[in-house]
């Protein structure tokens, strides 16, 4: 489906894909190091939960954006929206710092779901 009409604020939040991106890798990497410092295992359960939040971001991006699948997209926003919740709770019981860096993200992806509910509700 395209995309006719736009939600407003949609151009006062170009930026925020960019931002988003350095955002989201820099957010990963602190997460693997602070997981990296607290185990020595291969991987913990909040090693997956990172990995599944990445692929579940992408997956979201490739929806809405590649396929301009509004409905899809906002499913995938709304699914990417609990799995930031969930690593914000698992982060926050090893250590303060690592469950509270999650909150800009999460605040990104609440105004990336308010952006795709907006287009959603303005094309259908």
């Amino acid at each position: 489906m395209h995309i006719s009409q736009n939600p407003a604020g949609h151009h006062q939040t170009g930026r925020l894909g960019q931002y988003g991106v350095y955002y989201i890798f820099s957010l990963e990497y602190h997460c693997f190091s602070v997981e990296r410092g607290f185990r020595q295992e291969k991987c913990s359960n909040r090693c997956i939960s990172i990995a599944v939040q990445l692929a579940i971001n992408v997956i979201w991006s490739l929806v809405f954006f590649g396929t301009h699948n509004i409905f899809g997209g906002l499913v995938m926003v709304l699914i990417l929206w609990i799995s930031i919740l969930i690593n914000i709770i698992m982060f926050y019981r090893i250590s303060k710092l690592a469950g509270l860096i999650f909150i800009p993200y999460l605040i990104w992806v609440s105004i990336a779901s308010y952006l795709n509910y907006s287009v959603f509700l303005l094309n259908h």
